[in-house]
C-alpha cells in the first residue's frame, strides 16, 4: 500500500492495518510537513503555529516509524530523520520529472521572469507578496523593461490585483507549462519557508529556463550556486542575481545547459524508476530492515 502525506495515513492507518494485514505499508510523506509548519511558525512569529507543527511533527514521526518504509524527496529530510527517527526505514526518491531541456528559442526572443504556484499553499502566497513588495520596485529600478509572469492556480484577489502594478502580468492558471517556459528568460522562487524538494524549481531546470531561489526553494536539490541555480536572501541579492541572470547571455547559458544536466542525472524517469524498484521490488529487503528496525536492531 502507497500512502501520500501524513493527513492521509493519519486517517487511514487503522483500516490499513484491519484490512491489509500482509500489506507492506509505504509512506510517501510528500515533504516533512512539520518542517514547513514550524518554519512558518519562525516566519509570522506565531505560537498557535508552532503548536500545531509539533502536533504534526509528533504525529508524523509516530507514522514513520509505523509504516515498513517511509519514502522522502529530499536528501536533506533523509538525514534529519536518521537523527530523530532512528532505525526507520526511510529512502531518498527525488522527484521526477520529464526533462525535454531548453527549447531552441533564443537567449535574445526570450523575455519576463516568471513565478508559479498554487495559491492555497501558504509558503507561495507569501513568496509571491513579499517578492512583488520588497524586491520588484528595486529591480524594475534596475531592470526598467523586466516583467514579471505570475501564473498558477487558486489565486486570491490579492494575487489577481498585482496586475495593477507596472511590470506584473497575471496570467492564472497555465494549462501547459512547455510553451510558456519556452518564451520566458528566468523563473523565481522566493519562498521563505516550505519542506521537500520545490517542483517549481525542478520544473523550470528541466525546461532549461534558470532559476533565482531562497535557500528554502533550494534545498534538497544538489545544485551549486552560480553553476546550476543562482541563490538570493535578502532583497538587494534578489535583484543582483536576478540582474546578471537575466541580462548576461553567457551566464544564462551557462546556468540553462548546467542546470538540464543536474536534472537528468537525478530527476529523470529512468533514475525514478531504478530508486523506486530498489524500494518496492526488493520485498524482502524492505521487509528485513522493518523488522530490525522494530526489534530495535
Amino acid at each position: 500500500v502507497f500512502v501520500h502525506r501524513v493527513g492521509v495515513f493519519k486517517e487511514l492507518a487503522p483500516d490499513l492495518k484491519k484490512l491489509c494485514p500482509n500489506a507492506q505499508i509505504i509512506f510517501n510523506t510528500v515533504d516533512l510537513h512539520h518542517i514547513r509548519e514550524t518554519r512558518q511558525a519562525e516566519a509570522e512569529s506565531s505560537k498557535k503555529l508552532k503548536r500545531r507543527a509539533l502536533a504534526t511533527k509528533r504525529t508524523e514521526l509516530a507514522l514513520i516509524r509505523k509504516a515498513d518504509a517511509t519514502i522522502v524527496v529530499s536528501d536533506t529530510e533523509r538525514k534529519l530523520l536518521e537523527k530523530v527517527a532512528p532505525g526507520a526505514p526511510v529512502f531518498h526518491l527525488p522527484l521526477i520529472r520529464d526533462i525535454p531541456g531548453a527549447s531552441h528559442t533564443t537567449f535574445a526572443s526570450r523575455r519576463g521572469i516568471a513565478f508559479l504556484g498554487n495559491y492555497l499553499h501558504p509558503p507561495n502566497l507569501d513568496a509571491i507578496m513579499r517578492f512583488v513588495e520588497q524586491v520588484w520596485p528595486h529591480l524594475r529600478t534596475g531592470v526598467p523593461d523586466a516583467e514579471l509572469f505570475i501564473g498558477g492556480t487558486q489565486m486570491p484577489s490579492e494575487v489577481a490585483r498585482l496586475n495593477e502594478l507596472d511590470g506584473v502580468q497575471v496570467v492564472g492558471y497555465v494549462p501547459d507549462l512547455a510553451p510558456f517556459f519556452d518564451r520566458i528568460r528566468l523563473t523565481v522562487a522566493p519562498l521563505r519557508y516550505g519542506a521537500g524538494a520545490k517542483g517549481k524549481v525542478i520544473s523550470s531546470l528541466c525546461h532549461g529556463v534558470p532559476v533565482v531561489a531562497s535557500p528554502v526553494a533550494a534545498e534538497g536539490l544538489v545544485l551549486q550556486p552560480g553553476r546550476d541555480i543562482m541563490i538570493a536572501s535578502d532583497p538587494s541579492e534578489w535583484v543582483q542575481q536576478i540582474k546578471s541572470a537575466y541580462r548576461d547571455e553567457a551566464m544564462w547559458k551557462k546556468l540553462s545547459e548546467n542546470g538540464v544536466a543536474a536534472m537528468r542525472e537525478r530527476h529523470s524517469l529512468d533514475s525514478g524508476v531504478a530508486e523506486l524498484t530498489r524500494i518496492i521490488g526488493l520485498d524482502h529487503n524492505v521487509q528485513a530492515t522493518a523488522t530490525a528496525a522494530r526489534l530495535g536492531a
